[in-house]
């Protein structure tokens, strides 16, 4: 491609210091001591895609900061706008600088416009910071990076740098294995900021697994499809993770241990606060499971507890219940009643007080506070750094409780 406006690549830089406020925060490291462990070449992500469509479009969006930021350094509001739009025109993708470090992934994304020429590989440098430890590192990396791009190498094999290897399909399931420890170690945040950050990371961990695995014609293993589906959860791609798994799903499948692992699956997407992708992801399938091996009672109390995360409509949790109490009615009771499968990990909307919550299902106060202490009754909580979590009930999900309670005779 032809060399962007002379002024292109420095506004690119503009990404790291003027998005800080949307859902494209490319700037930011997570704590603690990190190493350089990788640099990357990679098609815009969906989320990034479809920011800069919107800002191209009306110069609306998470993006808007970039023309602010110009303008406030003196370009005109016209001005300003016509530079971004060049700017955001001109990329082709993004190269990403990859950190590692025992409190898991983090990244520095910056656009790229279809060239490492020595002054845009200065800049990705001098994106990391002016302390950043391992420059020459990169700088190398980048030099490397060059040479394959010059070859024609492309997507997904366009990596370089010290954690990067000699196999692209090995780079690729390395970093799933990292991103997947952070997130489960609890280094690693879906929530903040960051948020669309890692889940472009995960985003293209997927893609890059997926297109490397067609491209060698082999199978993901067990242990590969199972990390595979879980970046691709993360990153909101149901459809995918379901793909990842149903190779698996074969007449001479292991169902016992097939179903373990998607209950593993299931109980991350909750501690990760994605339930809703997981809950569509089993909607399609449990049908195929049970088409194999017939009615599996852990897979439904799965889709049940991805349901009541994530606060869904009261029509659907009934029917989620009622799939329960068809495949087994003794355990359907105990796991709705007993077991503490309630919390809300969504946004909650409109939340009641204990005594609130008591007046709604007409129970006495007492009834709610033992049942919020076993976590058997919808609550959402609050987590805020260096205070006491703060439980609300979500209003909502309490009506929906309600009603399941109701219809199978629960609170009798």
């Amino acid at each position: 491609m032809a060399n962007p406006p002379d002024d292109m690549s420095a506004f690119a830089g503009e990404i790291q210091k003027m998005a800080q406020s949307g859902s494209f925060n490319p700037f930011s490291l997570i704590a603690g001591e990190t190493r350089f462990h990788s640099v990357f070449l990679a098609p815009f992500s969906p989320t990034l895609r479809e920011h800069i469509g919107r800002f191209l479009a009306d110069g609306t969006g998470p993006l808007e900061d970039v023309a602010k930021s110009l303008q406030q350094q003196g370009a005109s509001a016209v001005d300003a706008q016509n530079q971004a739009r060049q700017m955001f025109a001109a990329a082709q993708g993004m190269l990403v600088v990859v950190m590692a470090g025992d409190h898991g992934l983090s990244t520095i994304p910056q656009l790229n416009f279809g060239h490492l020429e020595d002054g845009y590989c200065d800049h990705a440098v001098l994106a990391c910071g002016a302390n950043f430890p391992a420059g020459p590192e990169l700088r190398a990396a980048l030099t490397e990076l060059k040479a394959k791009a010059m070859g024609n190498t492309g997507w997904p094999n366009l990596i370089a740098g010290p954690g990067a290897g000699s196999k692209v399909d090995t780079f690729w399931l390395g970093l799933a294995a990292m991103l997947v420890e952070g997130l489960d170690e609890g280094f690693t945040s879906l929530s903040g900021a960051g948020l669309e950050r890692v889940r472009d990371l995960a985003h293209w961990i997927g893609a890059a697994i997926r297109d490397s695995s067609r491209d060698s014609g082999k199978k993901l293993d067990e242990d590969a499809a199972v990390l595979t589906a879980r970046c691709h959860l993360v990153a909101g791609e149901a459809e995918a993770a379901a793909g990842c798994l149903d190779h698996l799903l074969t007449e001479d499948a292991d169902a016992d241990g097939l179903a373990e692992l998607v209950v593993h699956l299931s109980d991350a997407a909750i501690r990760q606060g994605i339930p809703v992708p997981a809950a569509a992801w089993l909607d399609t399938f449990i049908p195929k499971f049970e088409t194999l091996f017939g009615t599996c009672y852990e897979l439904r109390i799965a889709r049940f507890k991805l349901m009541a995360a994530a606060a869904v409509s009261t029509e659907r949790l009934l029917d989620a219940a009622n799939q329960l109490f068809a495949a087994n009615k003794k355990s359907a009771r105990q796991d709705l009643t007993r077991e503490p499968i309630w919390r809300v990990v969504v946004a909650p909307g409109a939340t009641l007080e204990t005594g609130a919550a008591a007046e709604a299902i007409g129970k006495p106060v007492t009834f709610v506070a033992k049942r919020l202490e076993q976590g058997t009754i919808p609550f959402h909580r609050q987590v805020v750094a260096g205070q006491p979590d703060h439980v609300r009930i979500p209003e909502g999900a309490l009506k929906s409780w309600l009603a399941v309670m109701q219809a199978h005779k629960l609170l009798d």
